[in-house]
């Protein structure tokens, strides 16, 4: 995913830095860690609380096909024919000064557990994992040889617990280590510009 600029990896997602140690730095309302990860992959997960109602972070996420319109990174994101209860997706990850990346993805959603004995459901998880046909990504793009990850929200108090976890790796030879240096850049990128989607008028209404 020439030479790499600092937020390169904003391009993975479907998504709020990081310095050369790889430490986190503070963000009001969300932290960064990395995750245990493969050798060529990338894996962090950031946990947010935004006073956003859950309903209007769900909608935004909902909604696959706008999802270019929120994040930088990602080019395209277009619904694809599949079987009955599933639905698939092809992304075109783009970055200046490198190849698109293009991939076929399984989305999965799921209502939370009622864990406070309420009666209610406390969230939903929307999930995505690479899909095994990879044919409507022929030719589009550098194919990543993996590409997972989830949405979590859950109401609280004021507004909600968003949860982002990522796993990706952008195939065509990026080096291990320029990975594993920008993996909480790429998971801050993704909420940040989602969070900033949020306060603008035309994706609160959708």
């Amino acid at each position: 995913m020439p030479t790499l600029p600092a937020r390169l990896l904003s391009i993975l997602a479907l998504s709020l830095g990081v310095g050369a140690g790889g430490a986190a730095h503070a963000e009001p309302g969300c932290r960064f860690e990395s995750l245990p990860a493969a050798s060529g992959e990338l894996a962090a997960r950031a946990v947010c609380e935004w006073a956003v109602p859950a309903e209007r972070i769900s909608a935004a996420l909902h909604d696959l096909e706008a999802h270019p319109r929120v994040l930088s990174g990602l080019a395209a994101s277009e619904l694809l024919p599949g079987d009955e209860g599933r639905v698939r997706s092809l992304q075109i990850h783009r970055q200046r000064g490198m190849s698109d990346r293009a991939v076929v993805v399984d989305w999965r959603f799921e209502t939370l557990p009622d864990g406070d004995g309420d009666g209610l459901a406390d969230g939903e998880r929307l999930s995505w994992r690479r899909a095994a046909d990879q044919h409507a990504a022929r030719g589009r793009g550098v194919v990543p040889t993996a590409c997972e990850g989830a949405w979590q929200i859950e109401p609280i108090e004021g507004g909600t617990r968003v949860r982002y976890e990522l796993r990706y790796a952008p195939g065509g030879g990026i080096p291990w280590f320029v990975l594993r240096r920008f993996d909480q850049v790429a998971v801050r990128s993704v909420t940040e510009e989602l969070h900033r989607a949020l306060a603008t008028p035309d994706v609160a209404a959708r």
